[in-house]
């Protein structure tokens, strides 16, 4: 028979396996709870719980998958630069400000290049007047024969036809076409072929040349013509020389030079001419005789010759081509050419 101090202690021992029981056994609420705390925070370890050892090597990709997300991002955002690059990101606009001025400043470049590119562009070539047309419209069919129907243009006045040529390849076209024709015509030097002339100062007047033309090309520049300058009364030789260049970039660093041939010298522009060009071959005004086609006249006697041929002596009575005159046709005081030279300079003081 049991004593009351045991019935007691198995009474205490019951009791306590109860509240056991109850600890452990969770309530729904806390089951809950818990079910969807996991489920915020990690999804992936849930999944990774019903798994086996055998799947660590899953999780290790998974985990290097997401390690290298920082690395892969780098080639997103790449990518995502480019698409912004060729269209407007509609995700990010600030984004599309940073790709407009990354695309400037790598298409800026280029632009300049355009624009050097136009710089340099070949300019129109000069208009070559023809004189005593007399059938337009066969002329008009030869030069679109020579040079094609949109290379020309054409203006009329009364005595003369202006050829505006589009290229310089047209316009040597014309020219030679002109020439076989027998037409008489002027025109103009090219300004692609136009020398660059400057002025030597302080270089002995004894001095060839030929010696000046070897110093320069040895420094670099490619010479044309050099020659020595004479004084306008006297005609003696002055320490004073003119040089024609080949049309170049590096023509301006020409002005740097201050010592050629041990002598200390001054490079400089020459003046611009104020005066009215004269043709040395027909004697008009405004065109020089390298690109002149008309039959030559003497400065003299106004005849149909060079005037290196004429034979007459300086007793002869001499006469003005253009008005007739009694004065050489190369002479300043003439009405004709004071009157251009007013047109040209109004300033001027010649009457």
């Amino acid at each position: 028979m049991s004593t009351p101090t045991s019935k007691n202690t198995s009474n205490t021992i019951a009791n306590q396996n109860k509240d056991k029981n109850k600890s452990t056994v969770p309530s729904d609420n806390a089951r809950t709870h818990r079910t969807t705390s996991d489920s915020v925070f990690s999804t992936t370890d849930i999944s990774n719980k019903n798994k086996n050892k055998d799947d660590f090597t899953i999780v290790k990709e998974k985990t290097k998958r997401l390690l290298s997300s920082s690395s892969s991002s780098g080639k997103k955002e790449n990518k995502k630069s480019k698409k912004l690059f060729i269209s407007t990101n509609r995700y990010d606009p600030i984004a599309i400000n940073d790709d407009m001025e990354l695309t400037t400043d790598t298409q800026s470049p280029a632009t300049n290049s355009i624009i050097e590119q136009e710089k340099k562009k070949i300019s129109l070539p000069p208009p070559i007047i023809v004189h005593g047309v007399k059938d337009f419209i066969s002329v008009r069919a030869d030069l679109i024969d020579t040079v094609g129907p949109n290379n020309f243009s054409v203006k009329s006045t009364i005595n003369t036809l202006k050829i505006q040529p589009s290229n310089p390849e047209a316009y040597r076209e014309i020219i030679h076409y002109l020439k076989d024709a027998e037409a008489e015509f002027h025109t103009y030097q090219m300004k692609e072929d136009k020398a660059f002339r400057i002025v030597i100062r302080n270089l002995h007047s004894s001095t060839t040349p030929i010696e000046i033309k070897t110093a320069i090309e040895e420094i670099g520049f490619s010479v044309r013509s050099v020659t020595n300058v004479l004084s306008k009364i006297e005609k003696i030789k002055l320490p004073l020389f003119f040089m024609d260049l080949e049309p170049d970039d590096i023509n301006n660093n020409i002005f740097e030079i201050n010592i050629l041939l041990n002598t200390k010298i001054k490079i400089e522009e020459p003046y611009k001419r104020r005066i009215i060009i004269q043709c040395q071959n027909c004697q008009e005004y405004g065109h020089s005789k390298a690109y002149c086609s008309y039959p030559p006249r003497c400065v003299c006697c106004a005849a149909q010759y060079l005037t290196s041929s004429c034979t007459k002596s300086r007793n002869t009575p001499v006469k003005r081509v253009l008005c007739n005159g009694e004065h050489p046709a190369n002479y300043k005081g003439c009405q004709i050419h004071k009157n251009l030279q007013k047109l040209r300079n109004p300033n001027s003081r010649n009457q």
